[in-house]
């Protein structure tokens, strides 16, 4: 069970990043950039777009250009040709000031299975170079044969695989092929490499504290509050939710990172694949909450559990939230009800109030208890 696991670790780690993962490090995107979920319903390629249906049932149409890029299973789509209505795609993309949504990132596949494309994983048993083709086991014990050919594309986690003739007998493999009528199956992607030769590939959270881009290295806080550096190599792929981060000169401290990585021979750790970018989310420095016992007319006060008064003023900034949906904006705070606040600290000594949960106490929907604790809800930014 071990060794199967090791192989789909090594297959996702040549791999690289699947539209999950592309979508994933998306979710905290930047101010004016969407996110949008549905199916192509029509593709027009003398303006370079094409219309689509949210899951929501919006008619929304998507440009694109030059810097688009495409991510899918397998590959099979890299431009905007390959697009064609009844695909789902994930569209990553940004408003633009005339009023038209300019795409980023387009993850798309088929809406059903597509019986022209077949993905086996297993081992390479043999190569035959003259004839362009190879061999390998599946997990099912089926011996299958596949032609290569110049769409052929070949990964491995230390890009040592660029062409047939680096394939050998025992590597691991995961192959995705398209059915051929005249023979066998011609291999669209070839993802490779020895397990045995490879160290464990270790993933780690955690957020930018310090760049040396003269170095390549970098250190990261991670959430288990351990501060670790790790040093670039030529093999770390690097992925941003808008392509800007493509090498270690573009982290900044601050940013949220993931990595999948390796400890070399000399104890440093080399990172394979690295996806970072800023996360939208206030840096509270004051968070508190208390029973509001005043409201003026861009400002109130709580009333703490210690007994002490907090003023907060209020802007266009602050966001509010509560779990019946009944409190979207200042006017709807009421004296009496629990809050809880987020805010920071103004030069002038006042605290302004970035993010207020409020509700009654007691109320079904509302806060439940009157020493209420500082607990955000994830995606509260949302």
């Amino acid at each position: 069970m071990k060794k199967k696991i090791n192989i789909v670790v090594l297959l996702v780690a040549v791999c690289a990043l699947t539209l999950t993962s592309a979508v994933s490090a998306e979710e905290n995107a930047p101010e004016g950039r969407v996110r949008l979920f549905g199916q192509v319903t029509q593709v027009d390629e003398a303006t370079s777009s094409f219309e689509m249906e949210t899951r929501s049932g919006e008619e929304k149409t998507i440009v694109v250009n030059e810097g688009t890029k495409y991510r899918s299973p397998g590959g099979k789509i890299q431009k905007f040709d390959d697009l064609a209505a009844g695909m789902q795609v994930i569209v990553i993309a940004v408003e633009q000031g005339n009023g038209t949504i300019l795409a980023k990132i387009i993850g798309a596949a088929n809406s059903t299975p597509d019986r022209d494309t077949m993905r086996v994983i297993g081992e390479i048993t043999g190569v035959v170079l003259p004839n362009g083709s190879f061999s390998m086991r599946a997990r099912d014990d089926r011996i299958l044969r596949f032609e290569t050919d110049e769409s052929t594309r070949y990964r491995s986690p230390d890009s040592s695989i660029e062409g047939l003739e680096d394939l050998e007998p025992g590597m691991k493999a995961l192959i995705v092929a398209r059915h051929s009528e005249e023979g066998s199956p011609i291999a669209l992607l070839v993802a490779a490499g020895k397990i045995d030769d490879l160290p464990p590939i270790r993933q780690y959270k955690g957020e930018v504290s310090s760049v040396n881009p003269g170095q390549g290295l970098f250190t990261v806080l991670t959430e288990d509050d351990e501060e670790l550096e790790f040093k670039n190599s030529e093999r770390t792929k690097f992925r941003s939710p808008d392509g800007d981060i493509t090498s270690v000169d573009h982290l900044r401290s601050g940013m949220h990172i993931q990595i999948g990585a390796v400890v070399n021979e000399g104890g440093e750790l080399t990172p394979l694949i690295i996806i970072a970018g800023f996360q939208q989310r206030p840096g509270f420095d004051v968070k508190t909450g208390g029973r509001i016992v005043e409201i003026n007319e861009n400002s109130f006060t709580i009333e703490m559990r210690s007994g002490e008064n907090r003023f907060f003023v209020v802007g266009a900034t602050t966001r509010y939230a509560s779990k019946d949906g009944s409190v979207e904006g200042f006017e709807d705070l009421e004296v009496g009800m629990i809050a809880l606040v987020g805010g920071e600290s103004l030069a002038n000594g006042e605290v302004t109030a970035r993010w207020i949960g409020a509700g009654h106490a007691g109320r079904e929907g509302g806060m439940k208890s009157s020493t209420p604790s500082f607990d955000l809800e994830p995606g509260y930014l949302q």
